[in-house]
């Protein structure tokens, strides 16, 4: 009798055990779910800031010569339809902006889309900030 309730006090020990872990897990990575999401937003609107003085017509230009990311990200700026007007090197196609999400995923990337302030074009323009999980 001593051992059976033994071995069902430590079977429910086990499963008592597992469900917190299982429970503490999940939390944990929603939460670095939510800080990469958050990260790459504030880094979307970091860059799509610097390119509201830009000239869009330079952008081409801009991304030949100066701008690299050694961290993985990638940057596109796009017209609403998804047109390319310049991107870093290697940069995946992410289709066009949503006005539905300003966070997407895309294959392995997270994908925050930011809207260019800008007055010296009469279409708006997108840029597409990503960064691989």
């Amino acid at each position: 009798m001593r051992w059976r309730l033994a071995a069902v006090s430590a079977g429910l020990t086990f499963v008592i055990l597992v469900c917190v872990a299982l429970v503490v897990g999940r939390l944990a990575s929603d939460r670095l779910t939510d800080d990469l999401r958050a990260q790459v937003a504030e880094q979307g609107n970091a860059v799509a800031a610097r390119f509201a003085t830009l000239d869009p017509s330079q952008y081409g230009y801009l991304f030949s010569r100066s701008i690299s990311f050694d961290d993985g990200s990638a940057v596109r700026v796009v017209e609403a339809d998804g047109d390319e007007r310049g991107s870093t090197l290697g940069a995946p196609r992410f289709g066009p902006p949503t006005a539905s999400a300003s966070l997407m995923r895309s294959g392995e990337w997270e994908v925050a889309t930011t809207q260019i302030p800008t007055a010296r074009t009469g279409e708006p323009l997108y840029l597409q900030y990503a960064s691989s999980r």
